[in-house]
């Protein structure tokens, strides 16, 4: 029986599914051995400014500086501070402005002098950056920075530097 003009046989449907089927693991194996795009790479933060082991003064302010990369939108990058086993000290967030930030920090009360702490660039999802923004609203109602216990769930440490406090130098008077 002669085939009819424009008619695929059944044979012609199955080499077709068969190539289609083909081209389709050929892209399934693409994309999953295709590098990521550079908004998949993971976020690099760094604090540039303290150096590690610094000598800061203490009862003063200090900007911290620092880079980043591939922070995704919704999430923000706040300066926290902690001695060994003491709370953390959320300081402030910063905004990222062509891969780089800068915020400043309190560094801490004389008391504490010659005392070790670190510098801590975290990032927080929405809700880690309410309870952060909280906490620093209650304070300065209160007038009084107690620190919190733990980081917020959906905050994640970064970056560190492990600085020194040292008193102020004194300022001449005139």
């Amino acid at each position: 029986m002669p085939k009819e003009k424009g008619r695929s046989s059944y044979k012609d449907a199955r080499i077709i599914a068969a190539m289609i089927l083909a081209i389709g693991g050929v892209v399934a194996a693409i994309i999953t051995v295709w590098p990521p795009s550079p908004d998949d790479s993971p976020p690099e933060i760094s604090i540039l400014d303290p150096e590690e082991e610094q000598k800061l003064p203490l009862d003063t302010m200090y900007l911290v500086k620092g880079a980043a990369s591939s922070v995704p939108h919704d999430l923000s990058l706040w300066l926290i501070t902690t001695a060994p086993g003491e709370r953390w000290y959320p300081q402030t967030a910063v905004q990222i402005v062509e891969d780089t930030w800068s915020g400043e920090m309190y560094t801490g009360i004389v008391e504490n002098v010659d005392g070790e702490f670190y510098i801590y660039a975290v990032l927080a999802n929405d809700e880690a950056h309410r309870q952060l923004n909280d906490y620093l609203k209650l304070s300065e109602e209160k007038w009084s920075w107690e620190g919190i216990q733990s980081l917020p769930m959906g905050a994640k440490i970064y970056a560190q530097v492990k600085v020194t406090g040292k008193l102020p130098e004194a300022k001449e008077v005139k």
